[in-house]
C-alpha cells in the first residue's frame, strides 16, 4: 500500500507471493509431509477458501472502521491463517 496500490491489489500480492513459501514451509515443517500434486492442489483451494474468508472479514471490518486499512488487513490476515491451518491440518496435509 506504500506504493499506491488499493487495500485489496496489496493484500493479493502478498498472498500470492507467500503461497508457495507456505506450501514448501508446511510440508517439510508443519506438517512433516511428501510434496505431491494432489497436496498442492488442495493447498491451493484451502488458500482460496481462506482468501474469500480473508476478504469478507476485511469487507465487514472497513464497513465499520472505513479508515483503518492497515486494522483491516491485520483482521483479515488473523481469519486467513486459523481457517488455512485447520484445512490444512484435517484435509489438505493429509
Amino acid at each position: 500500500m506504500q506504493f499506491g496500490v488499493g487495500v485489496y491489489p496489496s493484500n493479493a500480492s502478498g498472498y500470492i507471493a507467500g503461497i508457495l513459501f507456505s506450501f514448501l514451509m508446511n510440508v517439510k515443517f508443519t506438517f512433516s509431509t511428501s510434496l505431491s500434486l494432489t497436496r498442492f492442489i488442495k493447498f491451493i483451494s484451502a488458500c482460496a477458501i481462506c482468501y474469500i474468508f480473508n476478504l469478507i472479514a476485511m469487507k465487514v471490518f472497513l464497513l465499520f472502521m472505513p479508515e483503518s486499512v492497515y486494522a483491516a488487513q491485520f483482521i483479515g490476515m488473523f481469519f486467513y491463517t486459523a481457517i488455512g491451518f485447520i484445512l490444512n491440518k484435517f484435509w489438505s496435509m493429509k
